[in-house]
């Protein structure tokens, strides 16, 4: 005679249930963690890019580059492009774009799509030129750090959106920067400052907007350090 006692109908149905509650709860934490460590790798890569910039204003005088407009040297040389002589040829695609955005296509390509922006109230475009060769750009000028007093709480690079028609723009809104920023590191945002530094930033303590999209407030930051 066995002495083994079977398990009944709701011992199995409770073994079950708490193998489902183990199994999300894993679940639920390997997709934090692996969101963390996005998030990470997105600061890394935006510290890289804040020291492209620093190297690039010591080359122009003080000046940074441009958000969203052409350059001296032809079209399409905004910040996205003239970065590239001081960032290298390694991984120079993926070090632009946020680890956390999958907006690659199958040849790795971005197809002019940016998940990482320049905060557009840095150039903003009714600012009198400082040279004749700015008036004949229609005003498009070129910022100077000089003239930027808070440095580490003026924005210079953000996580920003990717809906569109956003996702084509290499920098945000000149107006209200801060409504371009993508709620993308768990309901969160990565900023770097003009000094380099770089945070996290909890959007939904800064006003979520309706479209899940930008923020409501701009936090306290600086994002149009030239007066409104």
């Amino acid at each position: 005679m066995s002495n083994k006692k079977a398990f009944s109908l709701i011992e199995l149905l409770v073994v079950l249930v708490l193998l489902n509650l183990f199994l999300l709860s894993f679940i639920q934490l390997g997709e934090r963690v692996w969101g963390k460590a996005l998030s990470l790798s997105c600061r890394s890569n935006m510290r890289q890019l804040g020291m492209a910039f620093y190297l690039y204003r010591i080359d122009n005088l003080g000046r940074l580059p441009h958000t969203d407009r052409d350059s001296d040297e032809g079209q399409n040389n905004c910040w996205f492009d003239r970065l590239d002589l001081f960032l290298g040829e390694s991984r120079l695609n993926t070090i632009k774009q946020c680890p956390a955005w999958d907006g690659y296509n199958s040849l790795g390509d971005t197809a002019d799509r940016h998940s990482i922006k320049m905060n557009g109230g840095l150039c903003p475009k009714d600012r009198l030129p400082e040279t004749l060769d700015d008036l004949k750009k229609g005003n498009f000028y070129w910022p100077r750090l000089q003239r930027i007093s808070q440095l580490s709480r003026t924005v210079l690079l953000l996580d920003g959106r990717t809906d569109e028609p956003f996702d084509r723009y290499t920098g945000t809104r000149k107006k209200s920067p801060y409504k371009d920023v993508s709620n993308r590191h768990n309901q969160g945002a990565n900023l770097l400052f003009v000094d380099g530094s770089c945070v996290a930033v909890n959007a939904w303590d800064l006003g979520l907007s309706s479209e899940d999209n930008g923020w409501e407030y701009s936090g306290g930051y600086v994002w149009e350090p030239y007066g409104k």
